[in-house]
């Protein structure tokens, strides 16, 4: 993992189009989504086992982020039922301050609930796989350049 690492472009036009527009929009959800993916393969060999995807915040409301992220993931995605859930986060950590609550957990039981699940869609899985691998040999060459521009025997 390289938390240096820039976005990438490939395949750019000069085109002004709306729908150009919106191409390049989507691609930048995809790359954020196949970075989130790259950072769940990490944790997955350091030991974890992630198995649903929870979000909160302004991106959440965004239907397309959340469905991408599904989708490229291969795992569902929980949104809280609380439209301020980061709001609410903070509620929580003040409920154990002030002892309401005895741990995180029991207060995150008493005050938060499941709002909506998204799951990814079965269709694009092949999809994103090979989109997944493109984004890791990027992501090799990226390195690769890097590596060649910093070499000082030039």
């Amino acid at each position: 993992m390289n938390s240096k690492l820039t976005f990438i472009v490939v395949g750019l036009t000069l085109s002004q189009t709306l729908d150009d527009l919106a191409l390049l929009y989507l691609a930048t959800l995809q790359a954020i989504a196949l970075g989130t993916r790259h950072i769940l393969d990490a944790m997955k060999e350091a030991g974890y086992d992630i198995t649903t995807l929870f979000l909160c915040g302004g991106l959440s409301k965004n239907a397309l982020f959340v469905q991408t992220h599904a989708n490229t993931t291969g795992l569902p995605v929980v949104l809280s039922a609380e439209p301020e859930a980061v709001l609410l986060g903070a509620a929580v950590i003040g409920a154990c301050a002030s002892s309401d609550c005895g741990s995180i957990q029991e207060a995150m039981m008493k005050m938060s609930r499941i709002g909506h699940v998204v799951r990814p869609n079965p269709a694009l899985e092949s999809f994103y796989r090979r989109k997944y691998a493109v984004f890791l040999r990027l992501y090799d060459h990226q390195k690769e350049c890097v590596a060649l521009m910093e070499d000082d025997g030039v």
